[in-house]
């Protein structure tokens, strides 16, 4: 548990913010390669000069075996994110389009294939923060959506014991599409 609290503070805390490795990272790179990155890009209409490729994270988990990564894509003036990985070393990609819809209150996370899969309500709070509040997790396989579910209440739970990661969290607007996220990257896996 400690591990995994590390692991959240730490992404938390570097989710926006460049590691200055893309020229040596290929995983990272290959990404914008792959069919993944090509079905995305056709589904929600944007290209690779979209990408801001200076401001990525790599999401920091216990795993040895893959690795998670965050960039921003802007979109018709919206800064939207896509979150991606490979646990076959870029043979295949999973990726996950986090839609900035906060003119209606919502940010939604779809798949490759442009299928909802998880709602937000947003709420911008004093002091400019943003609150995301989880509404629903759809999914065609109930078992992935009950994985999910499961996944993401354990990780905002264990944020939430713990005062740093809390603290951090709040100050972070995207820390909970984050989270969503990080689960659906872990049932996609396991």
């Amino acid at each position: 548990m400690k591990n995994l609290l590390f692991s959240l503070i730490a992404t938390i805390v570097f989710s926006n913010l460049s590691l200055g490795q893309q020229d040596s990272d290929s995983s990272f790179n290959n990404f914008f390669k792959s069919n993944s990155f090509k079905t995305l890009s056709k589904n929600f209409d944007f290209e690779i000069d979209n990408v801001n490729f200076k401001n990525y994270a790599k999401i920091l988990h216990d795993s040895k075996e893959y690795s998670i990564y965050r960039v921003e894509i802007m979109i018709k003036s919206k800064i939207n994110f896509i979150t991606f990985f490979s646990n076959d070393e870029g043979i295949n990609y999973y990726a996950v389009f986090e839609k900035n819809e906060l003119e209606k209150g919502l940010f939604n996370h779809y798949d490759e294939e442009k299928n909802l899969y998880a709602s937000f309500n947003v709420n911008l709070e004093k002091d400019q923060m943003y609150n995301f509040k989880l509404i629903t997790i759809y999914s065609p396989t109930l078992n992935k959506s009950a994985c999910i579910a499961k996944i993401y209440n354990r990780l905002k739970t264990a944020c939430e014991t713990d005062m740093t990661c809390d603290f951090l969290c709040d100050l972070n607007p995207s820390c909970t599409p984050m989270l969503l996220a990080w689960a659906a990257s872990y049932c996609l896996i396991h």
